[in-house]
């Protein structure tokens, strides 16, 4: 589950909104993770899943993107490799852009690589 005091004023709001995040899931001793970084803030966030099933996956998706709402910024795209391609007829008007197969999304695929070097 997703926690944060991720808290932004106003006169930021209407610099950074809407929101586009890339995810993924990484594995950090055979545990898989949910990693997300939000584009045009440079927010990362880690949660840890029990597996690698849609209904979890987009339990935690759901839960990050409240997170997001709730301070008043919507997320309007999301960026994934094909893993996350059963999730686009369940997170409603977001837009869901997948990779190409044999592609990745490149900021969150950087970011693992520094998440699995520091663990």
């Amino acid at each position: 589950m997703f926690q944060t005091l991720m808290v932004v004023q106003r006169a930021i709001l209407s610099h950074i909104s809407p929101v586009t995040l890339a995810i993924d899931l990484v594995y950090v001793n055979k545990i898989p993770f949910l990693t997300t970084i939000s584009r045009n803030i440079g927010w990362h966030t880690i949660a840890p899943v029990p597996n690698q099933q849609k209904v979890t996956i987009l339990k935690e998706l759901n839960c990050l993107i409240t997170i997001y709402r709730n301070r008043g910024l919507p997320v309007n795209s999301i960026h994934g490799d094909n893993e996350f391609a059963c999730l686009r007829d369940d997170i409603g008007s977001i837009h869901l852009d997948i990779a190409a197969p044999n592609t990745h999304v490149l900021e969150i695929e950087r970011s693992n690589q520094i998440i699995k070097e520091h663990s």
